[in-house]
Order: structure tokens, then sequence, then C-alpha cells
């Protein structure tokens, strides 16, 4: 029969491990599909007692398009632009669009660095239609440097502040379109489309607004209580 030392002893046990062990919450992530293997997405922790339920998307395109049906050009706005459409009518109702990186096969045909840019379109009727070819794209969203003469899987961290993409959830199809540098300068690459293999895709962080999953400190005080209060039952009961 557990004396009352003893139980005292066991109490200052559990109450070392739980505040003295972190706990990391761990994000659901849906699983990814035809992505880059090497491409691995590390998520920050969040900051003490206040972790929101997050979930990540990789997502590919449902529609890609340019001057190929493989590996189109990409080298100035208005000219030589690469076109993307992707379904994210698959996020649940109620989460909303954190972050958003688009990863894609580039070769830089060029011997120099060359800036390489994404644009956001709001017009998605082309999907299942006519690719938009030099259509100009609404909003930057996003820029990189890539360097001369090397073909590499990019990333684009699209600027979530230039546009609001919580609203395209509402249509389901957020459009992209790629291709070369902002000043309109004349430098070419390829990008892989989806009929190439290398197929390119986004991946979007989410958050589920207004649920918030306990933490390390706030499991550890509801153990704490819980102990204590069935001490106190049994002690009583002596």
């Amino acid at each position: 029969m557990m004396n009352r030392v003893s139980f005292g002893a066991l109490v200052v046990v559990v109450f070392v491990l739980v505040f003295a062990v972190p706990v990391v919450a761990v994000a659901a992530e849906a699983q990814p599909h035809n992505v880059a293997p090497s491409k691995v997405r590390v998520m920050a922790a969040p900051a003490p007692e206040k972790v929101i339920s997050k979930a990540i998307f990789n997502l590919n395109p449902v529609e890609d398009c340019g001057d190929s049906v493989t590996r189109p050009y990409i080298c100035e706005l208005g000219a030589y632009q690469a076109w993307f459409a992707f379904d994210v009518s698959g996020i649940p109702p109620g989460e909303t669009i954190g972050t958003i990186d688009f990863t894609a096969l580039i070769e830089n045909l060029d011997s120099g660095p060359v800036e390489r840019s994404i644009w956001y379109s709001a017009d998605d009727s082309w999907v299942g239609g006519t690719c938009p070819g030099t259509t100009a794209g609404d909003v930057l969203v996003g820029t990189l440097t890539q360097a001369g003469l090397t073909t590499s899987w990019e990333t684009f961290s699209i600027n979530m502040a230039a546009h609001d993409f919580d609203g395209d959830l509402a249509d389901g199809t957020i459009t992209f379109m790629v291709t070369g540098p902002t000043d309109g300068s004349h430098l070419c690459g390829y990008i892989d489309l989806t009929e190439s293999g290398n197929v390119p895709y986004i991946t979007v962080d989410t958050a589920l607004a207004g649920v918030e999953v306990p933490t390390a400190g706030i499991l550890g005080l509801l153990l704490l209580v819980v102990l204590l209060s069935t001490a106190g039952i049994i002690l009583l009961r002596r």
C-alpha cells in the first residue's frame, strides 16, 4: 500500500518529467504525389503555449501549358511564359492559407545568374480550354535567381502579402504564371511541365482558424491536478 511519502515522491517525479521534457505538437501532413523526393519541407516549431493545428498539402497542377507540352521556354514577360492551375478544393472549409511554395525543374540557358518571376492570375477560365500564352499575369508574387547554365529544382516562396489567396479557396483554383526577369530582359530557360515527368507542385501550409492544440505546460498541469485530486481522495478514505 502506498504511504504518503512514496506518493509525494511520485508526484515530484511526474511533475519534473512533465515540465522538464519538451513535447512537440506534430502537424498532420497530406500525402504528396508525384513530388520530387529531394524536396522535404520542415516546419518550424510553433510559439510556446499557442499551437495552431496545421496541415500541409502538396498539389500537382490540374493543367499546365506553354509553347511546348513538356518544356516550354520562359524568357521574358509577354512573350515566353508557362501557366499552371492548381485545384485547392480539397483544402477543408475553415482553413486559411499561411504559406505557398511553388517548385519546378528549371533550366537556365544563360551563362550568368538569371532572375525568374512568378505571377498570380485571377482568371482560371483557361483550364480545360486555351492556354493564356502571352497574356499578362495580374500580380507579381515572387522571384528567384538561378545560377548560370544549371538545371535544378527551384522553389518560389510566394509573397502572401501581394494577394489574398484565401479568396481562391472559394472557387477552388489557383493560377500561376512563370516567366523571365521582371525588367523584361530576354534571358531564356526551360521549365518542365507535367508531361515531362518532372511534375511541378505547390506546397500549401494552412492553419485551422480558432483551433488551438494544448501544449506541454497545459497538459502537465492538468495531469498534476488529476494526480493530486486522486491522492486526496485516497488519503481521506484512510
